[in-house]
């Protein structure tokens, strides 16, 4: 019997293992094309994808990530503090416009920019402009200076969403359907990708 949220405790390599092991177990499977094994998360995936898809020796097909930081664990957690995670739009707007946003970052902790620069499959990433777990802004940027280094990576913000973007209800109902076209595009030879 496991532990509820490892990656709360930085355990980061553990969880991509277990995403490793579910991907063997998927190409194991005589019914299933490995060519679209494919990854999908949230939030904490922002780490534990990046991280999962480079050791392992299984290439996926592409890797979709919605809520889910491309900064490291100081700069988001150093966010989370300062907006008063899932606080007052009042506090989040006075933080970045006093302090400038993480242009100075808290303790760097597990940074999965290492990672993304060495991924090789496309990615999509949503974010709610109006989240207080994790900096959006920091996020986009650093994940358009990978585009701009040849990544294949789309990059949404819907910006009044907050971080839930694949809850029930959705901070914007038009994520989840943005998910599933762009994997579908992915995944079917016979779509071509966005």
């Amino acid at each position: 019997m496991g532990e509820c949220c490892p990656g709360d405790y930085g355990q980061f390599n553990l969880l991509a293992a277990d995403v490793d092991g579910a991907v063997a177990a998927l190409r194991s499977r005589p019914e299933i094309d490995p060519s679209r094994i494919g990854l999908l998360g949230a939030s904490q995936a922002g780490w534990v994808v990046p991280l999962a898809t480079v050791r392992s020796n299984r290439r996926v097909a592409f890797t979709a990530l919605v809520d889910a930081p491309a900064v490291s664990t100081g700069e988001e957690d150093l966010y989370s503090q300062e907006s008063g995670e899932q606080g007052s739009l009042l506090r989040l707007a006075s933080f970045v416009r006093t302090a400038g946003g993480l242009r100075t970052p808290g303790p760097a902790g597990f940074d999965p920019r290492r990672y993304l620069e060495q991924l090789e499959t496309p990615g999509l990433w949503l974010y709610g402009g109006a989240d207080y777990s994790q900096p959006t802004d920091e996020d986009v940027d650093a994940l358009n200076r990978l585009k701009e280094n040849g990544k294949d990576f789309r990059v949404l913000v819907y910006p009044q969403a907050d971080h839930g973007l694949l809850d029930v209800p959705a901070t914007d109902p038009r994520a989840l359907p943005e998910v599933v076209r762009w994997i579908k595009a992915q995944t079917d030879p016979m779509t071509v990708n966005p």
